[in-house]
């Protein structure tokens, strides 16, 4: 299967087409089955470069359905432990080539990740995949209607003291002269007669 602009050894390329065929079976929607299987394809392409890579994509989904009880559902049970074992070092190590080699952006590799966790799941493994942490950020400010950026026409920090304020509102007297009694919502009280 050309990929990138190489080819996939055989097991690597039917894994990636057995993915396809189970995610077109799933309830995702459209973007989202384009998009696992985007990344799943590129994490294929990076396995394909490893030796034993093959290894690197057991099937578990079938197997354990006649092992009930004995050696020989132990010795399935190990065999799926020391796979988990092997597959979780393989999604770490790629976990830690998208963020220093390719420079991806943590809700990017998080993105891989999930894809790389449902593409096992349909292979009988649930390998766990820690996500990394996303910077906390301010929403962006968007002109309404547009999705465009909108840069407010002011922006000044905000103070509790009038004279941090780099521009004070002018005084004014109320018209006429007089001035208005306190403000008793405010816990001022007029003066005592």
């Amino acid at each position: 299967m050309p990929l990138g602009g190489s080819t996939l050894p055989t097991g690597i390329a039917e894994a990636c087409d057995g993915y396809a065929t189970w995610l077109q079976q799933q309830p995702l929607a459209g973007r989202t089955r384009a998009g696992y299987l985007a990344q799943v394809r590129q994490y294929l392409q990076w396995l394909g470069t490893l030796d034993h890579s093959e290894e690197l994509l057991p099937d578990h989904t079938h197997g354990s359905a006649h092992i009930g009880w004995g050696p020989a559902a132990r010795s399935y049970e190990q065999r799926k432990e020391a796979d988990l074992r092997r597959v979780a070092w393989a999604v770490g190590d790629y976990k830690g080539w998208m963020l220093t080699e390719r420079r991806f952006a943590p809700r990017t590799v998080n993105l891989a990740l999930a894809a790389i966790h449902n593409f096992y799941l349909s292979r009988g493994l649930a390998v766990p995949t820690e996500p990394e942490p996303v910077p906390r950020q301010a929403p962006k400010l968007l002109r309404p209607g547009t999705g465009q950026s909108a840069t407010p026409r002011r922006c000044h920090p905000v103070s509790s003291r009038p004279s941090d304020h780099p521009h004070p509102p002018p005084h004014r007297d109320p018209p006429g002269g007089a001035r208005r009694p306190p403000d008793r919502r405010r816990g001022r009280h007029p003066p005592q007669r």
